[in-house]
């Protein structure tokens, strides 16, 4: 999906509401005001005396006593509308943003409007947007993590975390930078909170991002290939932002169940992807060796040899959380 398109199209459609809300108003006042649909004619007539004159150089007590006379009638025209019960401004277009009156740009720039269009369309579409309500860097906790070394530890899982809180940043700061990464440790330990804090601030930034498990992605592509042509056409367009999404998170790679013929499906997204320098984040518990073992050669050279490993350990926090 263009997001930019998609953000234009929105747009016009606020627009078009609002030119519709006017009209309704318009004819509500004309229906419980008649006076003021007369006072509206004569605002109109003595405007254009009004620039008929300033057109022809006329200056002076001519143009003076007109601007009173449309002052007068504005004032009337709001008395009306408040005797009535309606604010001074009921009669004027309402926008969505006034700032840039919906049409997305200001002064050259892109509206802070239009941009969170397109982040509330990449949230839509990431499939993640509940999830990343609690799992974001705003709860990232670094008191969950022990303190201690073990013997064969080179850092305390709180010294590691913060290295990877650290490296994260960086990751999203120089966002796109074509690199992709490897959460690679035991249940428990935040690699899937990670993701999720990653993807949203990505999202937040303006990229598109897809984040699918491992079982629904690898379903999602077994559909894809194998369904009738009608069905196809139907998926075709999350498979493109598989393909063509500026980021692809895939949780907990491992837990599938896939054929011979899954494996090349999915040794096919992720080349085009590498290729075409379009970043992933795969997260795992799968140690690195059980990778080679679990994966042809294809698919296990690819993650080994292209994505920067993330290493991560420590105790279970799932259980930690609940004081086990």
């Amino acid at each position: 999906m263009n997001y930019g398109k998609e953000a234009n199209r929105i747009l016009q459609e606020f627009r078009r509401e609002n030119e519709q809300e006017l009209r309704i108003r318009k004819e509500k006042i004309a229906k419980e005001i008649p006076d003021y649909s007369s006072l509206e004619r004569d605002l109109k007539a003595k405007g254009l005396e009004y620039m008929r004159l300033s057109v022809e150089g006329e200056e002076g007590k001519s143009l003076e006593e007109l601007e009173k006379d449309l002052s007068k009638i504005q004032k009337k025209m709001e008395n009306l509308l408040l005797e009535g019960g309606y604010p001074k401004d009921y009669l004027e277009k309402q926008y969505h943003c006034s700032i840039c009156e919906d049409e997305g740009v200001v002064q050259g720039a892109v509206c802070e409007c239009k941009k969170k269009i397109m982040v509330d369309l990449s949230y839509e579409k990431s499939e993640i947007q509940e999830k990343l309500i609690n799992e974001n860097f705003d709860h990232f906790n670094l008191d969950l993590f022990r303190e201690t070394r073990k013997e064969n530890e080179s850092y305390s899982p709180r010294e590691m975390m913060e290295n990877i809180y650290a490296f994260s940043k960086r990751y999203i700061q120089t966002f796109p930078h074509g690199e992709s990464l490897l959460l690679s440790g035991p249940v428990g330990v935040g690699k899937t909170f990670l993701c999720s804090s990653i993807a949203k601030e990505i999202l937040d930034k303006g990229h598109t991002v897809i984040y699918q498990s491992s079982p629904q992605l690898m379903k999602f592509l077994w559909d894809y290939y194998y369904s009738s042509f009608d069905e196809r056409d139907m998926m075709r367009k999350k498979y493109e932002m598989l393909i063509q999404s500026d980021l692809l998170v895939i949780d907990d790679l491992g837990t599938e169940s896939i054929s011979d013929s899954g494996l090349s499906h999915f040794f096919d997204l992720l080349n085009n992807r590498l290729q075409n320098h379009k970043s992933m984040i795969i997260s795992t518990n799968l140690e690195l060796e059980d990778i080679r073992h679990h994966y042809d050669e294809r698919i296990s050279s690819r993650i080994l040899g292209e994505f920067s490993v993330v290493s991560i350990y420590g105790e279970d926090l799932r259980l930690k959380k609940l004081g086990l």
